[in-house]
């Protein structure tokens, strides 16, 4: 089959296709003979090697002149069979055979497309068959009805002859007996050249290369051919015991049947099926059957035509394929990185499954082009930089993304992607890889904030390892101890000790550390310069996932440079850092005041629990340090709204209380509730530009009606910030004691 693709088949194949009756020529899509049968090389005078390999319509040289035509019509053949990527049946051609003598025959060439598994054309096969016996026989056939015509024609001039002339009725019976004997000898070349044409329709059914069948109606097998038997592995005899129900596959018959009794009540003319038989081995055999109906001369079904191919090797081939492409789903639906494809618009045709679990669901966008997505750090510059680098059909690698996931919360995506193309060069879109980097942009976050936090405070901080010797050591410690890092690193911190405190108080203080983690108090240290100081010293264990001691972490403040040192530990024991307010501890004591100055005067008072609303998504897309100015900005707003015998503290994260004095009543507390909720929705400007909207939720807890203690009223209020954040958060709602009850 020279070097057509079903060269890499089967044996069987190969001598199948060069053993066919038929010639065939195999093209491929630009035209050029890839492989011919045998019997197409024994009628082409030219060398098997001079027509393989060149354009067919270059590969006959010698053609005469009469077969331009020919040419002509092939070229048209060809050239529609690749645009329809449909089968095309060339006009029917009459030429001359030369051998002993000229001898007229007919051919008839049909074109037939090959399909790749992408569904592009890959192969035509250009079959010519002789068709001259069947010509022969319909212009026979002409013949023979004009001869009956004439007979009757000449039947009815000899009987008014007959009438007319007496004298000439011997001589017309004479002519009617000549012609008689000649339809009868008509009659019998007739009958003669059926026998041939049945005996060549009993050749071409048993020599086909695929199985043909007649089947009844019930689906019991009529008449069968050798390559059908091959194909199922039963001799003639038993197979023709059988029926199509014995042998199909039970989950495949339903579907066979009920497409066979669209043909039978008239509703289609035929129907191709892809389905199992068992073979007679036992093991299942894919198939393709193609039937079709005989119906007799009063239109009832007679039987049906059945062409069954072999296709378990094409069927093993898409089933292996299937179970790779699955392989593939499910590893890029369990893997680290989410899979993607864009079309040639660069819109969204497929994503991992596994991406929908980042809480980016990128399947939202399946249609949408991927500039469509809701992008927050994508900067013009790198917009322009992308859909340049995509419009020129370019790879590109390890591109960042900060997009909003539906929650509203930002999802950090690092992408990579390859454009494709297909097979005729053409750019069919991008394939790529995306993988969540969120916790480790968070993680960088973290790891500025507390570089920061460790460089700029004003305590010393130093880590070691379980020995004790130093690791590092922030520029408050240099500053303190008077010693660089780069002369203390990998020193044991003794080097620091005074001598003003033995050994049994290093023996107590580690002692402390080995049971609890951790130990606090006042000690005196040494400077560079010799100078002792007093220090107040926290030291503090640190675990490895195994739970061994990995380091410790001391951090110490220099009790005599602080101007008021008892002072400042006070003010930072009951003020929050970030926002001076009263923290937790100054806020019970506070409370506990308001309560009972209330039961004291037979007054009231209230607690507003407030919570910020949409806080989180400005801290991780602006950062936490956007995040502390607007915690700031908060408390300075809400302070100015107060009066000076309120009561405003920040409990931690977007969690603000404040303790309403003497108030008149609820309908005051309500007027304080709306004031305050106003002041949150109204834009905070940061420092560098960013207007922010944010707003706030409010739960009301009265004193002393809902509770006497502080942690009571607290919880409390708490619980109705519960029920106002449910309500849909800008609200606010007082505590209900009966329905909590």
């Amino acid at each position: 089959m020279d070097g057509h693709p079903a060269s890499g088949t089967s044996t069987d194949f190969r001598a199948l296709f060069n053993g066919a009756p038929d010639c065939y020529l195999v093209v491929d899509p630009q035209f050029v003979v890839v492989g011919m049968s045998d019997a197409c090389a024994d009628a082409i005078p030219a060398p098997r090697s001079a027509i393989v390999g060149r354009n067919v319509f270059a590969a006959f040289p010698d053609i005469p002149a009469s077969a331009e035509q020919w040419l002509r019509a092939l070229r048209a053949s060809l050239r529609r069979v690749s645009q329809t990527l449909k089968p095309h049946t060339m006009p029917l051609e009459r030429y001359e055979a030369r051998g002993d003598g000229v001898k007229v025959r007919y051919r008839r060439c049909r074109n037939v497309p090959i399909l790749g598994p992408d569904g592009h054309l890959d192969y035509i096969i250009h079959r010519i068959e002789d068709v001259t016996a069947s010509v022969r026989l319909k212009q026979q056939g002409s013949g023979r009805k004009r001869l009956n015509r004439t007979l009757r024609a000449a039947a009815a001039r000899m009987e008014a002859e007959v009438a007319s002339r007496a004298h000439e009725a011997s001589e017309a019976s004479a002519q009617l007996k000549h012609a008689n004997e000649e339809l009868a000898r008509l009659n019998v070349e007739a009958n003669v050249k059926l026998r041939r044409l049945e005996e060549s329709f009993r050749a071409t059914f048993e020599q086909a290369a695929v199985g043909i069948a007649h089947v009844a109606p019930n689906g019991r097998w009529l008449r069968v051919n050798r390559k059908l038997c091959d194909i199922v592995g039963y001799p003639r005899e038993d197979l023709l015991r059988l029926s199509i129900q014995e042998i199909s596959w039970p989950e495949d018959l339903d579907a066979n049947l009920a497409l066979a009794g669209e043909v039978l009540a008239g509703t289609r003319e035929t129907f191709s099926i892809e389905k199992r038989y068992i073979h007679r081995a036992g093991h299942l055999l894919w198939v393709n059957a193609t039937i079709s109906l005989v119906r007799d001369e009063a239109g009832n079904p007679d039987y049906f035509i059945a062409v069954v191919e072999d296709i378990q090797k094409r069927k093993e081939a898409e089933l292996a394929l299937e179970d790779e492409r699955e392989v593939f789903r499910n590893l890029t639906n369990i893997a680290s990185d989410h899979f993607w494809e864009l079309d040639e618009h660069f819109r969204f045709k497929t994503v991992s499954k596994s991406i929908v679990h980042s809480g980016l669901d990128l399947a939202d966008y399946i249609g949408k082009a991927c500039w469509d997505l809701p992008f927050i750090s994508l900067s013009e510059e790198t917009r322009r930089t992308l859909e340049a680098t995509a419009k020129a059909h370019r790879p590109f690698r390890s591109v960042e993304l900060g997009l909003l996931d539906r929650q509203g919360e930002t999802c950090w995506l690092v992408v990579s992607g390859d454009p494709v193309f297909a097979r005729n060069g053409e750019f069919s879109g991008y394939r790529g890889t995306t993988r969540d980097i969120s916790e480790r942009k968070r993680t960088e976050v973290r790891l500025r904030q507390q570089a920061m936090v460790f460089n700029c405070t004003e305590e010393g901080v130093v880590i070691t390892d379980p020995q004790g010797c130093v690791i590092d050591a922030n520029p408050a410690f240099e500053r303190i101890t008077e010693n660089s890092l780069a002369e203390i690193r990998g020193q044991n911190m003794r080097f620091v000790q005074s001598g003003r405190q033995d050994r049994s108080f290093y023996r107590e203080m580690w002692q402390s550390i080995r049971e609890t983690g951790n130990w606090q108090g006042e000690i005196w240290n040494r400077r560079k310069s010799g100078d002792t100081y007093l220090a107040w010293l926290s030291i503090s264990s640190v675990y490895d996932e195994a739970g061994r001691i990995s380091n410790y972490v001391g951090v110490f403040i220099d009790l005599n440079r602080m101007k008021h040192p008892k002072s400042e530990l006070e003010r930072l024991a009951l003020h929050d850092a970030l926002t001076n307010l009263p923290n937790r501890v100054q806020l019970l004591d506070r409370l506990e005041h308001a309560v009972k100055g209330a039961k004291r005067r037979n007054g009231s008072g209230a607690v507003l629990f407030i919570d910020l609303d949409r806080f989180k998504p400005v801290n991780d897309t602006l950062g936490h340090r956007a995040g502390d100015e607007l915690l700031i900005a908060v408390a300075a707003r809400l302070k100015e709204r107060l009066r000076e015998a309120d009561t405003l503290a920040r409990l931690g994260g977007d969690e603000f209380v404040i303790v309403l004095e003497d108030i008149p009543n609820a309908e005051g507390v309500r007027s304080v509730a709306e004031e305050v909720i106003l002041q949150l929705e109204t834009p905070f400007v940061l420092e560098d530009g960013h207007e922010v909207r944010i707003g706030g939720s409010i739960g009301i807890a009265l004193f002393p009606q809902d509770g006497e203690t502080p942690a009571r009223l607290l919880e409390r209020a708490d619980r109705a910030l519960y029920e106002a954040k449910a309500s849909g958060r800008g609200a606010y709602r007082h505590f209900d004691s009966l329905a909590a009850t």
